[in-house]
């Protein structure tokens, strides 16, 4: 699997920022019976680009400001609707203690390029009839996860 890295210069982060609506996925009769779980985002944006018509999954990564003035940077997906960024994940879970989010996007890619890589499976005990040695995991395209562990540590010196 090729990742693609990131070119990133932390003084310049604001042409990577957008804004994205966090939206309900049952409110949507096309997707409103897909199972989409929090902290599932990849899985999630590639089950909503399965169901709908010219639909991208979007990589990039969130920033969130606590009420307890702690900030978490991490890698997330989701998708781009009729050219607008729309988020399913989120709206799965209540984020009371967050006071703000801040979407930086990187890549747009259709459903047919996912990243779809075998690894160990971490439940198989042995050999059974019914385990399989290996599980399939979705991967990120691009390196978005190590560039927001350096965005927040950038934050953090800076701030």
């Amino acid at each position: 699997i090729m990742i693609k890295k990131i070119d990133m210069d932390f003084q310049s982060m604001e042409k990577h920022r957008i804004e994205v609506e966090s939206k309900n996925h049952t409110d949507d009769e096309n997707i409103s019976f897909l199972d989409l779980i929090a902290g599932e985002c990849l899985m999630n944006s590639k089950k909503v680009a399965a169901k709908k018509l010219n639909v991208l999954i979007a990589e990039g990564f969130l920033l969130t400001y606590h009420k307890n003035k702690d900030i978490q940077c991490v890698g997330h997906a989701w998708n781009i609707v009729n050219e607008k960024h729309v988020d399913y994940t989120l709206s799965i879970k209540m984020f009371e203690e967050i006071e703000k989010i801040e979407y930086f996007f990187f890549q747009s890619y259709p459903i047919t390029e996912v990243n779809i890589v075998e690894k160990p499976n971490p439940s198989y005990p042995g050999i059974t009839a019914f385990t399989m040695p290996f599980k399939k995991f979705l991967e990120f395209k691009t390196d978005v996860q190590s560039k927001a562990r350096e965005y927040r540590l950038f934050l953090q010196k800076n701030n």
